[in-house]
């Protein structure tokens, strides 16, 4: 009885400590502004949801309708969409329990929570380089009002975010050397949306330069076949599971579908030709990357990752053929990570978001603003511009940070 009663008045004197914990809270002048922030990037959204686009109407809209006219979750058992199951686990949710929604509010709606978690884990980055500083608060709304953030979701009603949240996961528990942990959220990252394997070449330099073992790979197929296991129990066949990938990569036959690439000089009607040679030659430049980076002697510290990062998630959709304009979403929201690890290099965020804004044109309101072919010249010196800083980084190697220190 004794020691219940002392439980009981140590838990009292938590009070007190809590009540000036929230007093101090209220009384930060970031407080208010934060909410201000907060309540204004919402209601942006919220100004967007009633959009529909033609993705909607031939994609997600049959989508939603199959599922509501076979069974919501049972209705998993056919295939009935080009999506991996796990995203289809939400837009039977929002069938079953927020029904009474507008269907193109009820699916813009999955990506609300990602967007918070990516700014968040986008935060916590910043916060190892940047403690008990405001940079991290900064870092949080420059993602959440980042401009394709809020076109992507709340007016297309794509879902590019949730596999980005589980890329800049990776890279923070990576910073923290958690490898396992980075490979199970770059699993889940995986089991949403291929184009996650864009972050692919950094985790092949961190194996080889034995930061991560290679073991802990299995991660990442065993966090696939758990996300597709559901759909499996429910009677959707294996093989059907196991292709989805592969059967979105035969889906459309363009050389370029407005993504600001390489490819946007070439006619598509060299398709036959320059899809394989475009492949093989992605494979050159990436492993160009990371030879160079595994053979030197630097040490990838935190600053080093970021820079890497925004590297390969850059050169992954610009020498690879059959990309589309979406495709750069994960570089968009690393690079900014990249812009506040590296200050004097603020540009490089700032021109391969406006890239990335303005070739969602095109798309969405049948306009050209600013030629592809101009936007894809801009990428290439933007790469340009990264290629330069990896030379300087992987040069200096006397002043190396550890893994985890906050500097």
């Amino acid at each position: 009885m004794g020691n219940c009663e002392e439980v009981g008045l140590q838990s009292l004197s938590l009070i007190p400590n809590l009540w000036r914990r929230i007093q101090q809270r209220l009384s930060s002048p970031f407080f208010y502004a934060d909410g201000y922030a907060f309540l204004l990037a919402m209601i942006l959204r919220g100004s967007l949801l009633n959009h529909q686009t033609n993705d909607y109407r031939y994609y997600l809209e049959p989508w939603y309708n199959h599922l509501q006219t076979q069974g919501g979750f049972f209705a998993l058992k056919d295939h009935f969409s080009n999506y991996t199951p796990p995203y289809l686990y939400f837009l039977a949710i929002v069938v079953t329990f927020l029904g009474e929604l507008p269907k193109v509010v009820g699916i813009k709606l999955i990506t609300f929570p990602f967007e918070l978690l990516c700014a968040y884990f986008a935060a916590q980055c910043v916060k190892l380089k940047f403690p008990e500083t405001p940079f991290p608060r900064i870092a949080f709304f420059t993602l959440l009002f980042a401009p394709t953030l809020i076109l992507n979701g709340s007016y297309w009603g794509q879902c590019d975010v949730i596999y980005t949240t589980g890329l800049i996961a990776c890279l923070y528990y990576f910073c923290r050397q958690r490898e396992n942990w980075a490979l199970i959220v770059f699993g889940m990252a995986v089991s949403f949306k291929q184009q996650a394997l864009f972050l692919l070449p950094l985790l092949v330099i961190l194996t080889l330069k034995k930061y991560i073992s290679p073991m802990a790979f299995c991660w990442i197929p065993t966090v696939y076949l758990l996300a597709i296991f559901p759909a499996l129990l429910l009677g959707r066949p294996l093989p059907d599971l196991l292709l989805i990938y592969v059967n979105q990569a035969n889906t459309f036959k363009h050389l370029t579908l407005n993504a600001p690439n390489l490819y946007q000089w070439i006619p598509n009607d060299y398709y036959a030709i320059m899809a394989p040679l475009g492949i093989i030659l992605a494979i050159a430049v990436l492993s160009t990357l990371i030879l160079s980076v595994s053979r030197s002697r630097v040490k990838i510290t935190p600053p080093l990752l970021i820079l890497l990062a925004t590297l390969a998630v850059l050169l992954m959709p610009y020498f690879l053929p059959k990309m589309h304009d979406r495709y750069f979403f994960a570089a968009d929201m690393i690079s900014i990570l990249y812009g506040f690890y590296f200050p004097p290099y603020f540009f490089v965020p700032v021109a391969i978001n406006l890239v990335s804004l303005f070739s969602y044109f095109p798309f969405l309101w049948g306009v050209e603003v600013i030629p592809l072919k101009i936007l894809s010249l801009v990428l290439a010196g933007v790469m340009g511009v990264l290629v330069y800083h990896l030379r300087i980084a992987l040069a200096e190697t006397a002043e190396q940070i550890p893994w985890g220190d906050p500097r």
